[in-house]
């Protein structure tokens, strides 16, 4: 749930911001800048994980995509079944791992 309303922060972001894509920078987790540019404009606050996994989220060159990852404690969560289950951006998001991409 939590990552669907950052995803939607994040295409709101995109949208008034365009030219230049998704914030943040190729390469690295780029969490703290994510919550940067979308608190408080396009998202009230960020949620952040409530258990001990953490959650990324990796930019595409290009700012054109990203990938949200959350590490998921109930590993029999039906959530994984239809989440990306190949690394991608630099994500390892084999389950456990719960991954969206727009």
């Amino acid at each position: 749930r939590y990552m669907r309303q950052i995803a939607l922060g994040l295409e709101m972001y995109y949208d008034s911001n365009s030219s230049t894509g998704y914030p943040g920078t190729a390469g690295t987790n780029q969490w703290t800048a994510m919550e940067t540019a979308l608190e408080p404009t396009y998202i009230s606050s960020v949620p952040s994980d409530p258990g001990t996994g953490g959650y990324e989220y990796w930019v595409a060159t290009g700012n054109q995509s990203y990938v949200l990852k959350a590490t998921l404690e109930n590993t029999n969560n039906a959530a994984l079944d239809d989440d990306i289950d190949a690394a991608t951006l630099g994500a390892t998001c084999t389950d456990p791992a719960y991954c969206i991409r727009p």
